[in-house]
């Protein structure tokens, strides 16, 4: 079984004795006899994947340093081996990341290239958005989902009841990845510094499908504000306005570059957006604007992003080295993957609409 796969199934372990657990605590008792034997049950088979886990990262990090191949590799393959070691990350920024490298026989990975979220050009940027992240993440983890709550006015003696029901949103690992073919040719020049800008690219590939999903999600969970027909204050108001906390807008490129070209009225000279930076801005008022050709479609979004949450499991990034699939065309296929999650935890919290010119 995969380090993914492990890491999968015990959060399924995990979140079955949950249920069995607030079962019994929503009927207001201890477990009975079966259901404390299964959750026993289920606590001995975590338990036993948390050590394969466990045992799992320890053999990557002995095979990551291992310099001598079961296999008799050209001295090609020794330099990317020798790369692969002195690749590092500290801190936040994906200029430094650690490789967490693991050779693959043929056939046991699952190949995806990036598509467009590769594209040159489109950034990385949704740690610098203000979206709550949780690093280091070892399983699956339930987080509260954060509504509007209001407390009651009660009368003396009273009964201090409350119908309040607080849900749940789940951060499972999910995989956002990015694969690509190099050939052995390169590999043989010994330019670590391209062989670098090569994996670094990969690794901001895996940040943009995250960035890309912070959009999606927010999209996906948001209610609808209809009858925009102008890119106007009125309409950017409505957008903002919707949200009752520290709104930003995430804006589709093309959305963002018309909006910055309309002016708010005749005389003062402003725009409706400004440009900031490579994917920020402001409106006229000055509400923080996020936009990027990552956004895919036309929905103006405004969220209050603290209340979207990013949970990064285990190592930040994998970077997977297969030797074999294609070694009869002189080509090693490297796959970068970063195992993540994407949550809006308050719908409250997020907006759309698209204007409609008419």
């Amino acid at each position: 079984m995969k380090l993914s796969e492990m890491i999968s199934k015990r959060s399924e372990i995990v979140s079955e004795m949950e249920t069995i657990l607030s079962g019994a605590e929503t009927a207001e008792r201890s477990m009975n006899e079966e259901e404390t034997a299964k959750w026993r049950e289920l606590d001995e088979q975590q338990k036993e994947l948390e050590t394969q886990i466990n045992q799992r990262k320890e053999q990557d990090a002995i095979n990551a340093k291992q310099v001598d191949n079961q296999i008799n590799k050209n001295n090609s393959e020794t330099k990317m081996r020798d790369f692969k070691e002195v690749v590092t990350r500290s801190g936040d920024k994906v200029e430094n990341f650690s490789v967490r490298a693991v050779e693959l026989a043929s056939g046991i990975y699952d190949e995806k290239v990036a598509g467009n979220v590769s594209s040159v050009g489109y950034e990385p940027f949704y740690k610098g958005m203000g979206v709550e992240i949780l690093p280091n993440l070892q399983s699956a983890i339930k987080l509260p989902y954060t509504g509007v709550i209001k407390a009651a006015k009660k009368a003396a003696g009273a009964r201090n009841d409350n119908a309040e029901t607080l849900s749940t949103v789940l951060l499972s690992p999910s995989r956002y990845t990015v694969t690509e073919t190099i050939g052995k040719e390169l590999l043989a020049v010994g330019n670590e510094m391209a062989l670098q800008s090569f994996l670094m690219e990969m690794v901001k590939g895996c940040d943009r499908a995250v960035t890309q999903d912070i959009y999606d999600q927010i999209v996906a969970g948001a209610t609808a504000i209809s009858g925009l027909t102008a890119y106007d204050t009125d309409a950017f108001d409505q957008i903002t306005g919707a949200v009752d906390g520290d709104v930003s807008l995430l804006m589709p490129r093309t959305e963002f570059y018309t909006a910055k070209g309309k002016k708010i009225d005749a005389g003062s000279g402003l725009f409706l957006v400004n440009k900031a930076s490579q994917f920020t801005g402001n409106l006229w008022d000055g509400t923080p604007v996020f936009y990027s050709g990552l956004f895919d479609g036309t929905d103006i979004a405004a969220a209050d992003l603290k209340h979207v949450t990013v949970g990064e499991f285990g190592e930040e990034y994998e970077v997977i080295f297969d030797y074999y699939s294609k070694a009869p065309e002189g080509q090693v296929v490297v796959t970068v993957a970063k195992i993540a999650d994407v949550k809006v935890r308050n719908a409250n919290a997020v907006k759309k609409a698209t204007i409609t010119v008419v």
